[in-house]
């Protein structure tokens, strides 16, 4: 009887403090992201994309993208009432993989197609599995996290790999060119594979409140009407939604078209790497005190 006590106050304890840590799978995610990263509208240019061109490869994936993401979402979570946690991490592998398979494919010529039509192809596919993998990891760190305004804390190394990776890029491709991302990415994808065996399974909790009184397992199509009704419920939710998508806006034109605008003004892939470093160096700073300014803010006064 004892021996169950104890148990027993071992597995609260787990519940407690014992939160399953995801900030290697963020560096090693990040640092995968990286591998190509900011450099893809370079890389299509290298490619003879002109801009225009580079312009309808990005939004020709930023259009499928929210809908796999949704959709990989719900059937992660699916695979984790049947199979564990667990399964979403195997979701969230399989996303990475799906990206790094489609980004190789633009090395080869397809049926003498246009290098304009391989790249947008790819691109869509790509943007099938890319997305989805980082939402499914920011839902496994939130979901391990008993404290979820901790969650700063793992995202942060994320930043530390996005920043190092930035300016190990920038050296490697003004060294050997574009052709060197085909090389890393995998490599990092095997990495990442690595971080992810050592992470171990992730704590089995209870069901979110909220999530059960959502879905009720009625599938996937009564989980997309909550969330609808969810998002037009009030006028506050219905701007933060707008809020999110004009701020979507202003990150995809960083993200997709800076550099295209330093290699107008002549500069190196160093120099766009160094970039990286400045823009991170405000990033650590915010993560690490996420928790200290959301219990002095809040989400809202943060946002």
């Amino acid at each position: 009887q004892g021996e169950v006590v104890a148990a027993d106050a071992g597995d609260a304890m787990n519940v407690a403090v014992g939160d399953y840590q995801t900030r290697w799978l963020y560096f090693g995610i990040y640092g995968w992201l990286q591998c190509s990263g900011r450099f893809m509208s370079l890389y299509y240019k290298d490619a003879g994309l002109t801009d225009a061109e580079v312009g309808a490869v990005f939004a020709a994936g930023s259009v499928t993208s929210p809908f796999m993401t949704a959709a990989l979402g719900v059937l992660a979570d699916r695979l984790a009432e049947r199979h564990g946690p667990v399964a979403r991490l195997v979701v969230f592998y399989g996303c990475v993989w799906w990206s790094t398979v489609s980004f190789t494919m633009q090395l080869f010529d397809w049926f003498g197609a246009s290098r304009f039509a391989v790249m947008l192809t790819c691109r869509v596919i790509m943007d099938m599995g890319r997305p989805a993998a980082i939402s499914l990891l920011d839902a496994i760190a939130i979901a391990g996290l008993s404290d979820r305004y901790r969650y700063g804390e793992e995202r942060l190394y994320g930043a530390y790999s996005w920043a190092i990776m930035g300016v190990a890029m920038g050296g490697l491709l003004n060294a050997w060119g574009p052709r060197v991302m085909h090389a890393c990415k995998p490599a990092m994808a095997l990495l990442l594979g690595v971080l992810l065996w050592r992470s171990g399974r992730p704590p089995r909790r209870g069901p979110r409140p909220c999530v059960a009184a959502a879905d009720g397992g009625a599938g996937a199509q009564s989980t997309v009407r909550e969330l609808l009704r969810c998002y037009t419920s009030s006028c506050a939710k219905i701007s933060f939604f707008l809020y999110a998508v004009s701020l979507g806006i202003g990150m995809t034109i960083v993200e997709n078209l800076l550099f295209i605008y330093f290699r107008h003004l002549h500069a190196s892939y160093f120099v766009c790497g160094l970039s990286v470093l400045v823009t991170v160096m405000f990033e650590i700073p915010l993560f690490g005190y996420s928790k200290r300014l959301l219990d002095i803010f809040g989400a809202r006064g943060c946002l």
